[in-house]
């Protein structure tokens, strides 16, 4: 459907010239709500939302925050493969090493990293998925709360593969453009137990554009070690202050500053000491800024994927534009075995220890 300039297409946002512009006017004041959906066949989903922001979760696949929508603009701040996802239980089973089922499956968005993070691993005995457990398998639905207040999910589950419980608490409050997640891991185990964990929220067009700036109080910025493919631009294991390195050419790079969509690069590096664990994308041209905030005792780093077309092959094929600054706990993302060899920078659970934090995304306008 052609729209024509000026012509309304969600309430107190206009198009003028190809960007979205917001109206002057605040949005009306609404009563924060959850309501249950289906996406697909029957992937169980629900969404939370109050005037500002709106955002799906995906019940039944690893409880990932699916789209995140700035509702004066209309746009949502995620970023969606190009490829649609296989749904879970429908059609023939799938083969393929944990790398291709996580691929198969992939939506975008925003995932919850735990208790590996890259690479598949066998840990204690035990086959760690990449990227983890938590965020390919379904978790029960708790309590659903709604109130003029604020509204809230609250998300179970208990993995298979190690004695681990997680339970997320995802909130937001009335008048507020503010998304909080709140996460307990439980060791209900017997044995202390290795982990990673990390958050992996990937932010697309139109916030991610040559137009958006990137704003961490990371002091530094280390190149991941084994990040070895073809489009990388940057030599592997060095560190700067950030946020300009050096190409592998010598030349000069701004790291703060997202490439174009045809620059062909693709790259992985950790934020590293930051003053004060937070950053913001901010898209000045269209009017939209998204920050995140976390708590730095739990993830004191940052893994930094860029992608800019330079992903060739599967399962990007060279298609992906997509930013995303992911808390860590641990770095590099090669693999719990490689991190407790290479920095010792894995996180331990003693038998029945818990551990709770919070992050939070802000969406404003600059």
């Amino acid at each position: 459907m052609a729209i024509s300039a000026d012509q309304p297409i969600v309430p107190g946002c206009v198009i003028r010239t190809g960007l979205m512009t917001p109206a002057k006017i605040p949005p009306t004041a609404e009563v924060p709500t959850v309501v249950p959906s289906v996406v697909g066949r029957a992937l169980r989903a629900v969404t939370i939302a109050n005037e500002w922001i709106s955002a799906q979760i995906l019940v039944d696949q690893g409880a990932d925050i699916h789209t995140l929508v700035f509702k004066p603009l209309g746009i949502d701040v995620l970023w969606k493969p190009k490829r649609a996802a296989r749904e879970p239980g429908v059609g023939p089973p799938l083969a393929g090493d944990s790398f291709v089922l996580w691929n198969e499956y992939f939506r975008g968005g925003w995932n919850l990293i735990f208790p590996n993070f890259g690479p598949a691993v066998t840990h204690r005995g035990s086959p760690l998925e990449f990227h983890g457990e938590a965020a390919r398998v379904a978790w029960s639905l708790g309590k659903i709360e709604s109130s003029p207040a604020g509204a809230s999910v609250e998300l179970e589950v208990a993995l298979l593969r190690s004695p681990f419980h997680i339970k997320r608490l995802i909130s937001l409050k009335a008048g507020e453009p503010v998304l909080s997640i709140s996460e307990t891991i439980t060791n209900q185990g017997q044995e202390a137990m290795e982990c990673m964990w990390a958050h992996h929220p990937a932010f697309g067009a139109p916030l991610v554009s040559s137009d958006c700036i990137i704003e961490t109080s990371a002091q530094l910025i280390e190149s991941d070690d084994g990040y070895s493919v073809p489009g990388n631009d940057l030599p592997t294991g060095q560190t700067w202050p950030w946020p300009h390195v050096k190409n592998k050419r010598g030349e000069d790079v701004d790291l703060s500053k997202m490439p174009p969509r045809d620059a062909q690069h693709t790259r992985v590096l950790y934020l590293k000491q930051f003053t004060q664990p937070h950053y913001r994308l901010v898209n000045r041209a269209i009017g939209l800024g998204v920050e995140l905030s976390w708590d730095a005792a739990v993830f004191p780093y940052a893994t930094f994927w860029q992608d800019s077309g330079g992903g060739a092959g599967y399962p990007l094929f060279s298609e992906a534009y997509v930013m995303a600054i992911e808390p860590t706990s641990s770095y590099p993302a090669q693999g719990l075995s490689t991190v407790m060899e290479k920095t010792g920078t894995h996180m331990t659970f003693a038998p029945g220890e818990r551990k709770t934090t919070e992050v939070k995304a802000r969406l404003f306008e600059p």
